[in-house]
């Protein structure tokens, strides 16, 4: 796309996109979609109205499972304008967290950590992540375990056995800092994986009403730094994630990174978490959503000016994406495979 950029203004944006659109292709054709992706991407920084009747055309194509193919276009597939959103949302599946069974801290604390995994990924990382508990105590951190209620307590006996070990081996007290919910998939969801991710972002009000501000993060993410001085100069972040610039920024599932994300409870006086939460629960009925949560993000960003999401780019997060981690889920999942991996 030339010099296009996410900064770029909305004629250049336009201009680029209305050159996209005097390619010819076959509707319906597999040609067609690469065509339709990269206009949705250009008119994305001019008109969601418009790029969303683009990407619609990308999930009306017959070969659209292609797309969900390529890691960088998947986010294609969950891209909505107001209409969309409005349409989807008429169904009335709502999706309020059902928290079926909880087993929380009760500390004095006013910020958290917050995750929130499948089984799989919390037999995975649960040991770092609980490890990385002990050390912290002066922030909570809130475990969301997407799974049914038994499992959830299977789950929490194992982590508690755990930590029983790990302080006997180290010589350090059990954290009391850890909170551990249940939370079940609505019977409608269609991709799990992206609800896992999302479940997060789906309890900030919630969690916004028991803490003054939150830091939620991929499970997979290295701890590299004492978080302690990042928490502190961002508590007063009403709602702020990674952004990209540039060229990266030009694709609206690239734009804003959804593994980082603070916010704090002045949040809860804007309708920004309506909004989030809408958004998502359109994109969870939409097969291969993938990304759907950095498309939800997109969104919340453009709904106020000056944006509603601030980057979080100019503050040193303490965590980490490591390669390595491919490598720990590829060795659980060479030895796990059947029903207790699950």
């Amino acid at each position: 796309m030339g010099t296009l950029s996410a900064d770029s203004t909305a004629e250049r944006a336009k201009a680029v996109s209305d050159v996209l659109a005097e390619i010819e292709t076959v509707p319906g054709s597999i040609e067609e979609l690469p065509v339709l992706t990269l206009r949705g991407q250009a008119e994305s920084l001019w008109s969601r109205d418009v790029a969303g009747e683009t990407f619609a055309a990308v999930r009306a194509n017959p070969h659209n499972d292609l797309v969900r193919l390529f890691t960088w276009d998947q986010g294609a597939l969950s891209f909505f304008n107001d209409a969309q959103l409005v349409k989807g949302a008429a169904s009335g599946d709502s999706l309020e967290l059902d928290i079926s069974w909880a087993q929380p801290a009760y500390t004095e604390n006013n910020n958290a950590f917050v995750i929130s995994v499948d089984p799989v990924f919390f037999r995975i990382y649960g040991p770092m992540i609980l490890f990385n508990a002990q050390q912290i105590h002066e922030t909570d951190l809130v475990l969301l375990l997407c799974t049914d209620e038994d499992t959830a307590r299977e789950l929490v006996d194992i982590a508690e056995e755990y930590l029983g070990v790990l302080s006997k081996f180290n010589n350090q007290p059990k954290p009391s800092t850890v909170s551990y919910y249940a939370v079940d998939t609505p019977t409608w969801v269609t991709e799990m994986h992206t609800y896992y991710a999302c479940a997060r972002f789906l309890a900030l009000s919630s969690l916004l009403e028991h803490y003054d501000s939150v830091y939620c993060i991929d499970a997979d993410l290295l701890m590299r730094n004492d978080p302690a001085a990042f928490m502190k100069k961002t508590a007063n972040l009403m709602l702020s994630v990674p952004r990209n610039e540039g060229s990266i920024g030009i694709v609206p599932w690239r734009r804003y990174m959804a593994g980082n994300l603070v916010a704090n409870k002045s949040l809860l006086n804007t309708d920004l978490l309506e909004k989030l939460n809408q958004y998502i629960s359109v994109g969870l009925k939409t097969p291969f959503a993938w990304t759907l949560d950095q498309n939800a993000l997109s969104y919340v960003a453009e709904q106020t000016t000056p944006s509603g999401i601030e980057p979080l780019n100019a503050y040193a997060r303490p965590t980490l994406v490591s390669k390595f981690m491919t490598r720990w889920e590829r060795n659980y999942k060479k030895l796990n495979t059947g029903p207790a991996s699950t």
